[in-house]
């Protein structure tokens, strides 16, 4: 779309014939709401993945002292 030898550039007759297709505003704040509880609900499994990663790296631990007789450190 650009034209021109030395700079290309885009005039203002073309510019103004572009057309940006986009719903309307309260369809865009609907998916904004929606797209924001989705990344909240992401954001609270990657915490609750992340716990029980650390559950799981000390079960080893956990493991061992249960079996020699040393649960109460375990825990």
């Amino acid at each position: 779309m650009a034209t021109g030898a030395t700079h290309k550039t885009i005039y203002m007759p073309t510019l103004e014939q572009f057309r940006i297709c986009a719903p309307p505003r309260p369809e865009q704040e609907r998916i904004v709401r929606r797209l924001r509880d989705q990344l909240a609900a992401a954001e609270s499994a990657h915490l609750a993945a992340e716990a029980q990663l650390k559950e799981i790296q000390r079960l080893p631990e956990r493991i061992l002292a249960t079996a020699f007789g040393d649960g109460e450190r375990a825990a």
